[in-house]
């Protein structure tokens, strides 16, 4: 495996604020979610109840995306958004990409497809100016082991040889590097319904096949600085 894809250690609880990356090199939520064997949130959300809506302190994110011989197509961020103690709260936002250009090249064999996306914000945000990336890279790779052992808690461990890693990069300093000097994070899944459903054999190299893809994250980030500590 290539350097550039991030390694790093959970060293303390993050209800802290401490700095701390798990070992995706994202930032990992620790026990306090409860997930179905969906891998929707069971634990505590902010809905009706009289609370008001909590400053949002960490997202995860997710995609939709159609690719077509390695090009993406019609792709869609879809961030959650948790308050400090990382409980899920009710508010959402999708963000449609305004334009994705396919790199030629990417920061590890382990990542197929490398894409930089930027997107347009959203009719109504869950966040303040500049606590979000405009630009960022997605990849599409080899499921990443980390990942892998996530997925028992989403009930998909049975699945796993069907399914694919997803990849990112929010580094807004490394957007014009060279791929070779950029660092990408393993964050999340990936497959289209038939993968899910566990009735293929994930390919071991690009392109991918054909299809719509979902990705979902298993990590979240911290919004206030949403890049991994070096």
């Amino acid at each position: 495996m290539d350097r550039h894809l991030e390694i790093a250690v959970l060293s303390c609880v993050l209800a802290t604020g401490c700095m701390a990356g798990d070992a995706s090199g994202a930032w990992d939520t620790g026990a306090s979610l409860s997930e179905t064997d969906s891998g929707e949130d069971e634990g505590d959300t902010y809905g009706d109840s009289g609370y008001h809506t909590p400053e949002a302190a960490w997202f995860r994110l997710g995609a939709t995306l159609a690719l077509s011989e390695g090009v993406p197509e019609d792709v869609l961020l879809e961030l959650e958004f948790f308050d400090e103690a990382e409980v899920l709260i009710e508010c959402t936002e999708a963000r449609v990409a305004s334009a994705v250009l396919v790199s030629t090249t990417t920061p590890d064999p382990l990542i197929y497809h490398w894409f930089r996306v930027s997107v347009a914000p959203p009719d109504a945000t869950c966040t303040s100016p500049g606590e979000l990336p405009d630009e960022l890279y997605l990849g599409l790779g080899a499921l990443h082991p980390e990942v892998a052992a996530r997925l028992l808690s989403r009930g998909l461990e049975g699945v796993s040889d069907s399914l694919y890693g997803a990849y990112v990069l929010l580094e807004d300093d490394q957007l014009e590097l060279d791929a070779a000097d950029q660092l990408a994070l393993a964050y999340g899944y990936a497959g289209t319904t038939a993968d899910f459903d566990g009735d293929t054999t994930a390919v071991s190299e690009a392109p991918l096949p054909d299809g719509d893809y979902a990705i979902s994250g298993v990590f979240l980030f911290p919004l206030q600085d949403p890049r991994v500590v070096q």
